[in-house]
């Protein structure tokens, strides 16, 4: 007797490749990375902060040099402002001495202390410009 039902097909469920598989475990491959020590991250560290305390000690004698500068440069504008201000005051009294000597009335003191008389009428000679203009050339 044939045996036509599938169930009985040995042959054909060997080779039916729909059938669920045996699952097989993987045991997972682990790596190991050499991982560093921790005397090697204690001296990363310990050159990290190293680093970052100099550039921080650096930081402030910057500081400290600028604002010293900026002190120096303060002081010597100062200094400057104060000589201008008493360089202007000299200006200002030698401006006034100056008016006082050239001033009209000074000199007609003068004159007269030193025997000056004004002009009379007798010592004023008038010229009549009213005739064309003309040059003369005198041979000599």
């Amino acid at each position: 007797m044939a045996y036509t039902s599938n169930a009985y097909n040995l042959e054909r469920a060997a080779r039916n490749t729909t059938a669920p598989r045996e699952r097989r475990e993987h045991k997972a491959v682990i790596k190991r990375f050499p991982v560093a020590s921790s005397r090697a991250k204690y001296n990363r560290n310990i050159l990290f902060y190293a680093a970052a305390s100099i550039i921080i000690a650096l930081a402030v004698c910057f500081n400290i040099y600028m604002r010293t500068e900026i002190n120096d440069t303060k002081n010597a504008i100062a200094k400057a402002d104060k000589t201008i201000n008493t360089l202007n005051s000299e200006k200002t009294r030698l401006d006034v001495e100056f008016e006082k000597v050239v001033s009209y009335s000074t000199l007609e003191e003068q004159a007269s202390a030193m025997g000056m008389q004004k002009r009379s009428a007798a010592q004023v000679h008038y010229i009549d410009t009213s005739k064309n203009d003309y040059a003369e050339v005198i041979d000599k």
